[in-house]
């Protein structure tokens, strides 16, 4: 039988070229005052700030 999940399995360096991709489009929707760096109640994305 097929593993499903297979589908699913992404290589490190694809995630952290989506996350670099995301983080520089939304700082362009951003205004420049947005203060980028403060740390947000979510791990992810604390994990997002830290990694860039």
């Amino acid at each position: 039988m097929m593993n499903s999940n297979k589908k699913y399995e992404y290589h490190h360096s694809q995630i952290q070229n989506l996350n670099a991709t995301v983080l520089s489009e939304a700082t362009k929707t951003f205004p420049p005052s947005f203060p980028r760096r403060r740390e947000s109640g979510n791990p992810m994305l604390q994990e997002l700030i830290r990694n860039n």
